[in-house]
């Protein structure tokens, strides 16, 4: 089990690659490594489990059982491995990814007042008595 937990991680680290510099390249990437995570999700759910192998024994069946419980360790670890390296992949390639801050252009100057401020209002002056 372990020898194949390690080589579906040794492939997986080889082949998927981030691109930081392709944007079209590192979107394949995530849906890869998204497919990869789903394969192991559906793997896990489908597989029976060493609990299933042991509700399934009956008297004199024991070798059956054992391959069973072997059969469903191995795939459960595979299916395991591949949710975990998905995962893993679908982190970094996120990391990587260049931000998309655009530089700040300066905003067009707001024209200047061409108009005076108006002058204060006059006081009306008293008439004389």
């Amino acid at each position: 089990m372990r020898a194949a937990v390690a080589t579906l991680l040794a492939l997986s680290l080889t082949t998927s690659a981030c691109f930081p510099n392709s944007k079209k390249h590192s979107s394949y990437a995530k849906l890869t490594e998204g497919g990869l995570m789903l394969a192991g999700i559906v793997t896990l759910a489908v597989v029976n489990t060493t609990a299933d192998c042991d509700a399934d024994k009956m008297f004199g069946m024991e070798e059956e059982a054992e391959s069973c419980r072997t059969r469903a360790d191995v795939l459960s670890g595979l299916g395991l491995g591949a949710l975990f390296i998905g995962l893993v992949g679908f982190i970094v390639t996120v990391m990587v990814e260049p931000d998309d801050a655009k530089p700040a252009t300066p905003s067009p100057a707001a024209p200047a007042a061409t108009t005076t401020a108006p002058s204060a209002p006059t006081e009306p002056t008293p008439a004389a008595p």
